[in-house]
């Protein structure tokens, strides 16, 4: 990444005070990796990954309604690091250098003629964008699939005839949808806004024909490789049920105001100067329509977590830096650009404070959990868990490692009484976590675990009884 400083001294300070804050912004995202709290969704995914590292198949050997790809990004810092907590951090700062890179792409979108406040704008205002600073943080699916959203983008605003380009934002494309499905709604409106502009263009079949083909040859690669896999071993129906049945059929719903109503009041600025923007891009098709088809996906889907605008965000923040930029060039004179100066500090200082307020939510007694865990049970000991990620890096007792809402909405409370129960019989189940999600399970469940459980003394962590002398149950 070329930095050319401007020739104009008010500029070049502007220049010198946003690389300022994009290096204060990456000092507080390098001490957040370590100390913030770790969410329940992180060592969900590190928990598939360290499975993945010892040979099992996701889907056919555990639950799971992500994409596949991601627990095989992972699985090799599972396989190297022994220690779950330097395993988090290790993931933590992967998800840290694919959003570096994510963030260069954003930067490349915006022509190098314009110079290094333009190029610079959306991608600062991506880092001070809250929703995007919290969630990237994070071990998630999202983050690669952002990354290679972006990267499909930067490869649809080049040569529309260079086949390479097709190809590589259908890989792009398809392989963000096996990270998460939900990729699948801007994905779908990058290619319709493609086809689009190809044809205002004024392209004929013998060049759509060659363009498409290598889109679409990209973008099936992803998909023959998974289904091999899953042929391969055995896994094909269980890859169905659970990425495709589970998914569509999703019981719990909220509408899309739930989150993204606090991310607009956190963001007002940004997420207005995006709206607008989006409009000032309208003879862009491939952006447009690809963050119409974002937004649509965020109303249609039965659960539009923060998480899911991680996926436009990079596009949210160039529509902003575009809008401001029309503003920038609206007006002239001191008084009038040190009005806009002031604007842009408002927008990136309040969210970059937040953010360094999440300081105090540690993951201390997190890691407290974790490390009883770890203490108290042997690397092959089973150990049940409903959610709470204090057992991560054991072997899980039963098919369904995390049983929240969502996945008890799915499953018959007999079936699942009767499941759960014949995995905490099982005698090589040493242990159970007792958290809020295992409260909620049914009733025999519950007495089972009483009976033949007891507190370890640390953590949240049950450890099964000894048998009473003489053989027999802990009746």
């Amino acid at each position: 990444m070329k930095l050319t400083l401007p020739s104009d001294p008010s500029e070049r300070r502007a220049a010198a005070l946003l690389l300022l804050f994009g290096a204060a912004w990456l000092a507080l995202r390098l001490f957040l990796i370590r100390d913030r709290v770790f969410d329940g969704d992180e060592l969900e995914h590190l928990h598939g990954a360290w499975l993945v590292s010892r040979g099992k198949v996701p889907f056919r050997d555990f639950f799971e309604h992500h994409g596949p790809l991601f627990p095989f990004l992972l699985a090799p810092l599972t396989a190297l690091i022994d220690d779950p907590l330097r395993a988090v951090t290790a993931a933590r700062l992967l998800m840290l250098a694919i959003t570096a890179a994510a963030m260069k792409a954003l930067w490349n979108l915006t022509p190098p003629g314009a110079g290094l406040l333009k190029r610079a704008l959306p991608v600062l205002l991506l880092c001070s964008f809250t929703t995007f600073a919290e969630k990237s943080l994070e071990v998630r699916p999202d983050v690669p699939a952002m990354a290679l959203l972006t990267f499909a983008l930067l490869a649809a605003a080049g040569d529309p005839s260079a086949l390479k380009a097709r190809l590589a934002a259908g890989l792009s494309l398809g392989l963000a949808f096996f990270f998460t499905p939900k990729a699948a709604y801007p994905a779908a409106g990058l290619a319709a806004g493609w086809l689009i502009a190809d044809i205002a263009a004024g392209a004929r079949l013998k060049q759509l024909l060659p363009r498409w083909s290598c889109f679409l040859l990209g973008a099936a690669a992803p998909l023959a490789g998974v289904l091999i896999y899953y042929y391969a071993n055995h896994g094909l129906r269980a890859f169905y049920e659970c990425f495709y049945v589970f998914n569509t059929k999703f019981r719990l719903t909220f509408p899309f105001t739930v989150f993204w109503v606090p991310s607009y009041l956190q963001n007002p600025a940004v997420w207005t100067l995006g709206l607008s923007g989006a409009l000032l891009y309208r003879k862009d098709p491939v952006k447009v329509c690809a963050f119409a088809a974002a937004a649509a996906g965020a109303a249609l889907m039965p659960v539009a977590y923060p998480q899911y605008y991680l996926l436009f965000a990079p596009l949210v923040c160039f529509f902003a830096a575009g809008a401001f930029g029309r503003l920038a060039e609206k007006y002239d004179g001191r008084a009038a650009r040190a009005a806009l100066a002031a604007g842009l500090f408002v927008l990136l200082l309040p969210p970059f404070l937040r953010q360094a307020g999440s300081l105090k939510r540690t993951n201390a007694s997190q890691a407290e959990g974790i490390g009883c865990v770890m203490a108290r049970t042997g690397p092959e000991d089973r150990v049940f868990d409903a959610w709470t990620g204090d057992s991560f890096y054991r072997p899980h007792a039963y098919y369904f490692w995390f049983l929240h809402d969502e996945v008890r909405a799915m499953l018959a409370p007999a079936v699942l009484e009767r499941e759960a129960g014949l995995a905490l019989a099982d005698e090589r189940c040493k242990g159970l976590i007792w958290g809020d999600y295992f409260s909620a399970l049914p009733a025999g469940v519950l007495e089972l675990a009483r009976r033949d459980y007891a507190y370890s003394g640390c953590g949240r962590l049950f450890l099964r009884k000894p048998a009473p002398a003489g053989g027999g149950s802990n009746r």
